[in-house]
């Protein structure tokens, strides 16, 4: 068994030819008779090492998300069209993958979120009330950028919270999660940026947008993170038909310097609108909230989340020192009429207020895997060895009481390995104890339990090696 495993760095530089991690990125063509083994654009394989980063960074998420009350849910990877159409915007409803009629007329599409399934979850059981999380796989046929963990298929990993509750409480409550999620992971500093979605309609309305086209500038203004304002400015008027006098005025509340209050003071000084005013309160009353949770978002007119359905409360949080440039590690808001929207053309018309959250969990791994240069790839607690050759068997019955018991353990396959051998492969994937079977000591019926970080060694009796290897792992 020692001579087929191979340990597998995340480093660019020494990645296997077998786990393909290709950036996407268009090149010419070249003619050839030869078969291709590699992934799809925009997809790639795991190596063990990188799984097991992948799941322990999950686990500890879910038990965030856990200790918050969510419970977990699963949702197909593919949904109705009609159920997706419609719901993210125009631009990011040219990046779900169709895939076309079934028998009988349907018409389905890999889910491009968990969001919109989770809404047509609560929809369709008529449920009224719950915190639920979901991680799962999405897809988007957009252009994939390796750099920024962006992919075409990708993890995502979202909390929501369904139900009618007084104003702010669960979206403050999101916010704090988000918050215990980037210091558990140890991501590093960073800062999360608030919006209300009414609060900036209202302000398109003032500057003289016209209604129908609230959302198209809406996306515009969301590239202020990665654009400067004059790629955006340029955009309105070329692309999208806005007077340059309304762009001017956008331009003096979105580009505004001062802090959240003086911010929001300006807005309700200048805008006097029932919408408007509303939004505010909305926001003062969010970041008193934040503040019992001992948290401090701030205010940011400029962001504001391409997607459709959010209608309140929009948040994003990005690292402040972040070297790999990975963009959002999360972001999410309110969407009161989602679930109201799939059900309108049912029998019985459903509506939900909801509030959640997505961690950009792809970006995460991207980060903590740059960090960590030589992760543990095998998760062996206890090794079966032997010093001569002809015990196999021996080994083999060891392990399987080790198996029985639910202790982690693995043996050599062959049976005349060097005993260097076996503990140099202990040694080099942090195997913690090393269970010795001899020949002098199978004929006493014991065996010799080594700890590897101390080099002790202990005789126990085969039967109780069980008891004795328990007892030191936990």
């Amino acid at each position: 068994m020692l001579s087929v495993i191979r340990r597998c760095s995340t480093s660019a530089a020494s990645k296997p030819a077998v786990y393909s991690h290709r950036s996407g990125a268009k090149t010419k063509a070249k003619k050839s008779t030869s078969f291709s083994l590699k992934t799809p654009r925009g997809t790639r394989d795991f190596c063990p090492a990188e799984v097991i980063h992948r799941e322990a960074t999950i686990s500890a998420i879910k038990s965030i998300f856990t200790n918050h009350g969510g419970e977990p849910i699963d949702t197909p990877v593919f949904e109705l069209t009609d159920v997706l159409l419609g719901k993210y915007g125009g631009e990011a409803s040219k990046l779900i993958y169709d895939l076309g009629a079934e028998d009988g007329g349907e018409k389905y599409s890999l889910r491009y979120d968990v969001t919109v399934p989770f809404a047509r979850f609560l929809g369709a059981n008529r449920i009224s009330k719950m915190k639920r999380f979901q991680i799962g796989k999405v897809y988007r046929r957009e252009q994939p950028v390796v750099q920024r963990g962006r992919f075409c298929e990708f993890y995502q990993c979202d909390f929501d919270i369904a139900g009618d509750y007084p104003k702010m409480v669960a979206d403050a409550e999101c916010l704090k999660i988000v918050d215990e999620v980037v210091k558990k992971l140890n991501l590093g500093p960073f800062t999360t940026r608030v919006n209300h979605r009414s609060l900036l309609g209202g302000v398109l309305i003032h500057c003289g947008v016209p209604q129908e086209a609230t959302m198209s500038v809406c996306s515009s203004i969301d590239k202020l993170d990665k654009e400067s304002w004059n790629f955006v400015a340029e955009e309105l008027q070329t692309k999208k038909n806005i007077p340059s006098h309304v762009i001017s005025q956008l331009e003096k509340f979105v580009r505004f310097q001062g802090d959240s209050k003086d911010t929001l003071q300006m807005l309700e000084g200048e805008i006097k609108s029932p919408q408007v005013g509303e939004s505010i309160a909305d926001l003062n009353l969010l970041f008193s909230y934040c503040n019992a949770f001992q948290i401090a978002p701030s205010f940011d007119l400029s962001l504001a989340r391409g997607l459709d359905y959010y209608t309140g409360m929009i948040f994003e949080t990005v690292l402040t020192e972040d070297d790999l440039k990975t963009g959002s590690i999360a972001a999410g808001g309110r969407y009161d009429n989602l679930v109201e929207s799939l059900t309108s053309r049912t029998k019985k018309p459903f509506s939900v207020p909801c509030v959640g959250l997505s961690i950009g969990i792809e970006r995460i791994f991207a980060l903590l895997q740059k960090r960590q240069e030589n992760p543990k790839t095998i998760t062996t607690e206890v090794f079966v060895a032997s010093p001569q050759k002809n015990l196999l068997k021996e080994r083999m019955a060891v392990c399987g009481k080790l198996w029985n018991a639910g202790i982690s353990a693995q043996f050599e396959y062959k049976n005349n390995s060097k005993i260097l051998d076996q503990l140099q492969f202990c040694e080099a994937n942090a195997v913690k104890y090393v269970v010795i079977v001899g020949a002098q000591e199978a004929a006493e019926g014991v065996v010799k339990l080594k700890n590897m970080a101390t080099r002790e060694e202990t005789v126990v009796k085969e039967e109780d090696i069980v008891e004795e290897t328990r007892k030191r792992i936990c």
